[in-house]
């Protein structure tokens, strides 16, 4: 996400929007063992964000961009409640550009390396 910010700042044919759904229950921890998974699933349940709701942030980056270094996310902690855009308080804008120029670099070195759509037979 950090990376996206320093990608995407010089884009004018290009809108960017870093949009977060917070916390919330889904099958994604369905991979623990059975036993695990059926102690944790009711409580997750009740403690954290319905789907439906935790989308909210997502559409939300649909219809808005957010400027450098903000990001729409949950209200409350950053994991709970309706989207709300904020500024970016975790990574500090010089981390940011160090984590963009690092993905050019790596971009750069495997310029090449990566068969393309025309290149694949």
């Amino acid at each position: 996400m950090f990376s996206l910010y320093e990608l995407f700042k010089n884009e004018t044919k290009v809108k960017l929007a870093v949009t977060h759904p917070g916390i919330t229950f889904t099958n994604i921890t369905a991979h623990y063992p059975k036993l695990i998974f059926a102690v944790i699933k009711h409580p997750m349940k009740v403690i954290f964000m319905k789907p439906k709701k935790a989308s909210l942030s997502v559409l939300e980056g649909c219809f808005q961009e957010t400027e450098y270094h903000t990001w729409i996310g949950p209200k409350l902690f950053n994991i709970w409640g309706y989207p709300k855009k904020q500024k970016l308080k975790t990574c500090k804008q010089t981390e940011s550009q160090k984590i963009g120029e690092l993905a050019e670099e790596i971009y750069r070195k495997l310029q090449g390396t990566i068969p393309t759509s025309s290149r694949i037979v």
